[in-house]
């Protein structure tokens, strides 16, 4: 099977985004923490808990914004073929979906404010069975994507 990558850009429009979340996060979390609660707090056992806790989570959500973008662009491919859409992606649990043509239902392109900047759309795949998606793709290679997709299905609706 010939597998496709996702397009680079995806790494800059994920990290962007999950920066912008660890920015608004992290305010929230200070705020609520060490301006609200910790003032509170008198045990000095309990603060020291709090701080330990609030290094590893910080710790994980740096890792999670400027690492795990570049190891979950490596993992994402997908293969289109006439019958059958096939995804595979993940980090520490590696998926592999295998998507029937004549099971989708309907799919649709969508932009968010990021992904617009890059010139990058993603292809949400409705099933019976849920919701998949082929991120970051350029948008020239989403829309010929779900042309493509629309003809086969609609070509499989015509056979049945």
């Amino acid at each position: 099977m010939n597998y496709k990558r996702i397009d680079k850009k995806a790494v800059k429009a994920w990290i962007i985004a999950r920066a912008i979340f660890l920015i608004i996060f992290g305010i929230m979390y200070f705020i609520g923490i060490y301006v609200l609660l910790m003032p509170t707090i008198n045990d000095v056992s309990v603060k020291y808990v709090i701080n330990i806790f609030t290094v590893l989570i910080m710790g994980y959500l740096m890792i999670y914004t400027f690492l795990f973008p570049f190891i979950e662009y490596k993992e994402w491919k997908y293969s289109i073929s006439n019958d059958k859409i096939e995804l595979i992606h993940g980090i520490f649990i590696r998926k592999k979906i295998i998507i029937p043509i004549n099971r989708l239902q309907f799919l649709d392109v969508n932009q968010g404010p990021i992904h617009r900047k890059y010139k990058l759309s993603t292809i949400r795949l409705n099933t019976a069975g849920g919701l998949h998606e082929i991120p970051a793709l350029t948008n020239e290679e989403a829309e010929s994507i779900s042309k493509n997709l629309a003809k086969v299905v609609k070509a499989g609706e015509d056979i049945d």
